[in-house]
């Protein structure tokens, strides 16, 4: 069997990898091509496209690549017709996917969306375009695929794959212990795993530390960054003045560190939410971009949070703060409200505790190899 997958963003390269480990255990001989990072690659896949060329994010960097963009479907369907793909599955990414769904259709391809975008928090009118699409959507939880099966939509429940890759993870003790030694409290700066985050968000977050050093003078802050391109980025944007008396330490590719050792996070919205959650670790969750495209996302927002905790437990358990202005003041106190009131801090990490234990199941993986496998070899039968 051979199966294609599709992968835009580091957090897809992730799950990607975590799936074709599950696929070669079901089955050794099948073969991977497709869309992934370096996760991937190491897993077996042969790459068609790396995911740090693919990541895009807002209207008009989409049209600034667009004829890179484009060439990079061209490789897509030539890769379908030279070498067709017994089932695609998609991860994420829904712009870019969504043309590659369209690739596989012409070639009567099976279709798997693992990870789907959240139709159910903006964007359902694409419900249509799921439909026509996608032959099977695996839904991370229970209320998604309820959403889901309420339109009409084969949707089944695997599971959240961050909760495998979570629940196995190795932490590096002694430089959680360094980091820890370095000041208390310790505050994680997560500036999110695109360049273009990285711009509009670390500003209101590096602002916000200002504040909070200010306010408690022993407090060290750790900045967690993808790689090293990102701490670069980072080191540039800390050369300021102003920032020079504040204890900042900027760490590259050790995430999961930094976050175990935190007392509390200044974090990006994104997948890292499960990873706060996961960890019991207070946060603040922003989300900045152009005036124009945070309109454009109120607009689009059809549910009252952008952090996944929040909406599986459909109240603000990570407060959350969503603007295209400067939200230092605001970050900085929430995050000094926790630091003075002991049993307000120590409240929230019990609630993160509770969620975690009641949603955390692992296997998602595994579930969505089976599914992988079924459709692929079923669909293989009627075609012979």
């Amino acid at each position: 069997m051979h199966v294609f997958i599709s992968a835009g963003e580091p957090s897809g390269d992730l799950h990607g990898s975590n799936l074709i480990g599950s696929l070669k255990q079901l089955d050794s001989t099948i073969t991977f091509s497709g869309l992934g990072g370096e996760r991937m690659i190491a897993a077996g896949i042969t790459p068609l496209v790396h995911v740090k060329d693919l990541s895009v994010v807002g209207l008009l960097k989409v049209a600034e690549r667009f004829f890179d963009l484009s060439h990079y479907l061209d490789l897509v369907r030539r890769h379908f017709m030279k070498n067709r793909p017994d089932v695609v599955v998609l991860i994420d990414f829904p712009g870019f996917n969504w043309w590659v769904a369209t690739r596989a259709r012409e070639f009567g391809i099976p279709v798997i969306y693992f990870v789907p975008p959240q139709l159910w928090a903006w964007g359902g009118w694409r419900v249509a375009k799921m439909k026509k699409l996608i032959d099977k959507v695996l839904c991370n939880f229970e209320f998604e695929k309820q959403w889901f099966h309420a339109r009409g939509v084969n949707a089944e429940l695997v599971g959240h794959p961050y909760f495998d890759e979570l629940i196995n993870r190795q932490i590096d003790t002694d430089l959680v212990h360094a980091i820890k030694s370095k000041g208390s409290p310790v505050i994680g700066i997560l500036p999110g795993s695109r360049v273009q985050e990285l711009h509009h968000n670390l500003g209101s977050q590096l602002q916000a530390a200002t504040i909070i050093h200010k306010k408690f003078p022993s407090a060290h802050f750790h900045v967690a960054c993808l790689h090293q391109r990102h701490a670069d980025l980072v080191r540039e944007k800390t050369r300021s003045e102003s920032l020079a008396e504040i204890p900042i330490t900027i760490h590259s590719g050790t995430t999961k560190e930094v976050i175990s050792a935190s007392d509390c996070t200044i974090s990006v919205s994104g997948s890292v939410s499960i990873e706060l959650l996961q960890a019991a670790v207070p946060s603040v969750i922003l989300y900045q971009a152009s005036r124009p495209m945070i309109v454009l996302a109120k607009w689009l927002m059809k549910c009252r949070f952008i952090s996944l905790p929040n909406l599986i437990a459909d109240t603000e358990l990570f407060p959350e703060f969503v603007n295209h202005k400067p939200l230092g003041t605001e970050l900085a106190g929430t995050i000094c409200d926790w630091l003075i009131n002991p049993q307000k801090f120590e409240q929230s990490r019990q609630n993160l505790k509770n969620l975690w234990n009641s949603i955390s199941k692992p296997g998602a993986c595994d579930r969505a190899a089976r599914q992988v496998v079924h459709l692929g070899t079923t669909r293989k039968r009627k075609a012979s």
